[in-house]
């Protein structure tokens, strides 16, 4: 038993040691409307359900978490995303 719980943490820190998570993170600007942005955050990133949380946020602070993944994933919805001409980037989850 003790073995198998051993495993299971060395394979957690493996995984995150290999497979580090990301954040994307979409900026505010004052050219693009509530309504534009979730809907475009909706087309770049299938089964998100939470755009207008991301958008207000993103207005009261200038700054959203839009999803948390691995790099190369957030490297693609950082391209999707700013096919709409949103402001995205992306940085080390903490």
């Amino acid at each position: 038993m003790a073995d198998t719980i051993t495993q299971s943490i060395i394979s957690e820190e493996t995984k995150a040691r290999l497979f580090p998570r990301y954040a994307v993170i979409l900026h505010n600007d004052d050219v693009h409307d509530v309504l534009y942005v979730m809907r475009s955050l909706q087309k770049a990133i299938p089964g998100l359900q939470n755009a207008e949380e991301i958008v207000i946020e993103t207005d009261r602070e200038g700054r959203a978490i839009v999803i948390i993944c691995v790099k190369e994933i957030a490297e693609l919805y950082e391209d999707r995303i700013k096919t709409f001409g949103l402001i995205v980037s992306i940085e080390p989850a903490t």
